[in-house]
């Protein structure tokens, strides 16, 4: 059995079904995991609302890191961590009158345009339209903000992450995924080599060059696959269980 303690997972599209949920069979394969004493911390870019009922399926021991590392949370939801945008970014940001979902205190405030109308975020709850940008002048920097690719953002103290569905995810420089992952194991006493990562997206990127055990789902981004050590099926087909209930099978050494 690969030598490693602790599950670190994304959620969408590495073990959430859109529109279905964790499937059973994942559940089932990582509350196994946990049985056996294993640990499990999962890492998103969902603000911290959306992804806990599924850290609570997981039945998640270690904080999770939501919103690509802006916020770290405890399985009971109280933030033990947040890293908001900088105020001078937001301030010449909000000048910019260009599409945006911003995520401040847990809540999406989304500026539409009609060239982008961000049909995906609309109908969740906690999600509010604005008519304008400056109507949130007043209100805290957000801990994420996601504008379409092609904007051209001012660079003062932010990183900027391309994703697959044609839109940029801003976090503050210096937060990320990866640097979430490694500060909770580090308060946990772990090392990225005791740990097995799967993910599939842009964000993921560099847990795959950090953690040596890691997985894509065959959908993933093409050089995810070639940077993880094992190929999975994708989320609609519960990879992730049939992974975890096959392990040793067609991993790469590390």
């Amino acid at each position: 059995m690969p030598p490693f303690r602790v599950l670190v997972l994304d959620l969408d599209g590495t073990v959430l079904v859109s529109g279905r949920g964790i499937p059973p069979a994942v559940q089932d394969a990582v509350h196994a995991f946990r049985s056996d004493g294993g640990h499990v911390l999962v890492a998103t870019a969902r603000r911290v609302g959306t992804a806990l009922p599924y850290v609570r399926e997981l039945r998640a021991d270690l904080p999770f890191v939501a919103e690509n590392g802006a916020r770290i949370v405890h399985p009971d939801g109280s933030i033990f961590q947040t890293h908001p945008l900088p105020r001078a970014f937001w301030t010449a940001f909000l000048e910019m009158n260009v599409p945006f979902v911003a995520t401040i205190h847990d809540e999406n405030y989304i500026f539409a345009t009609e060239s982008w109308g961000w049909r995906d975020y609309r109908g969740y709850p906690g999600t509010h339209e604005v008519r304008s940008p400056g109507d949130l002048r007043d209100l805290p920097p957000p801990t994420r903000l996601v504008v379409p690719q092609g904007v051209v953002l001012p660079r003062n103290g932010i990183h900027v992450y391309p994703q697959p569905d044609g839109t940029l995810h801003i976090a503050p420089e210096g937060v990320s995924k990866r640097e979430g992952v490694l500060r909770v194991l580090r308060l946990y006493g772990f090392s990225p080599r005791q740990c097995l990562f799967m993910g599939d997206g842009g964000v993921d990127f560099p847990l795959f060059l950090e953690i040596p055990w890691s997985a894509a789902p065959r959908d993933a981004l093409p050089h995810l696959l070639h940077y993880a050590r094992c190929e999975m099926p994708p989320a609609e087909r519960a990879g992730a269980a049939l992974l975890l209930r096959s392990l040793g099978v067609a991993w790469k050494s590390p």
